[in-house]
């Protein structure tokens, strides 16, 4: 995982929408300045993405918003140079879902706290397989282990019941 914390000031509340967005005042437009508003979008079964919107100073108009890739999660935080940031947490990255959740929990809407914490307990299922398989990986382990994968696999779907409405 990045690492945000050596550059992490200040973790700032969810946006969802425009209205609600944050709003960066003197933000560069070639050689003017002008306004750029950073907020988070959510689309059920396509995840959270980031969205920019700036302000044409020539118009007085907003342009266009740029929206991002979508990706599990996504928080809003202040680096040390006063710069609003987007941070990101993707399944590719579920070694450090209880890092990130620690990092941005304040940040994080409701389903993004439930995925990112879905993720951390996928990630802590799959190393009490590992340990008590001994082995690295799961790829390629067969015969008696499937009794231990199904194991994690049942915690892992009561778990989804019981925290995933």
């Amino acid at each position: 995982m990045y690492n945000y914390s050596a550059e992490l000031k200040t973790v700032l509340p969810f946006a969802g929408d425009f209205e609600s967005a944050h709003v960066a005042a003197n933000y560069p437009y070639g050689r003017l300045r002008t306004e750029m508003r950073f907020w988070v979008e959510y689309r059920r079964g396509q995840g959270f993405r980031a969205v920019t919107c700036s302000l044409n100073p020539k118009t007085g108009k907003w342009n266009k918003p740029h929206k991002d890739t979508y990706t599990e999660a996504i928080a809003c935080y202040l680096d040390l140079n006063g710069h609003i940031k987007f941070a990101g947490f993707s399944h590719y990255e579920r070694e450090s879902a209880g890092e990130f959740f620690t990092l941005f929990e304040s940040g994080l809407e409701n389903e993004g706290k439930k995925i990112v914490k879905f993720w951390e307990f996928v990630n802590i299922e799959s190393q009490v397989v590992k340990k008590e398989l001994n082995v690295d990986s799961l790829y390629g382990v067969s015969g008696a282990a499937k009794m231990v994968e199904g194991k994690a696999l049942n915690d892992l779907s009561k778990w989804v019941k019981d925290n995933i409405k």
